[in-house]
């Protein structure tokens, strides 16, 4: 829904009559999970905060793949992966810097086979 709205704002397209219907199921979907789980949920402020910051960077994701009609999907997602390696990669380090455990940040590959494998096969 976001990403729609961004797409509207940012590069001036309307939405079709089919989008503005998903639109209007997913806010329902959204709406009737959340009233399910009022009594089991709690409200987390950061939590929000974060799941409000990860749906406007997917909708500017969205919107920046749509203007980047001029480049391959390798080269978009060598883009995409690069940024997440340098974003991620440096608050790993800067933690590991801050609590002392940079041997054991650059080492950790080498410890937890799962945690290799798992980076190898993405």
């Amino acid at each position: 829904m976001v990403a729609l709205i961004a797409s509207s704002l940012i590069l001036r397209e309307r939405p079709s009559r089919a989008q503005r219907t998903g639109i209007a199921v997913t806010l329902c979907g959204a709406l009737v999970t959340v009233f399910a789980a009022r009594g089991s949920a709690t409200f987390s402020p950061a939590g929000y905060a974060a799941l409000a910051a990860a749906i406007v960077s997917y909708a500017l994701y969205c919107v920046a793949v749509r203007k980047t009609r001029g480049f391959t999907d390798a080269e978009i997602t060598f883009a995409m992966m690069a940024a997440g390696a340098i974003v991620f990669g440096t608050a790993a380090l800067v933690k590991a810097m801050r609590t002392g455990a940079v041997r054991e940040l650059l080492t950790f590959p080498l410890r937890d086979w799962r945690f290799a494998a798992s980076t190898v096969f993405q």
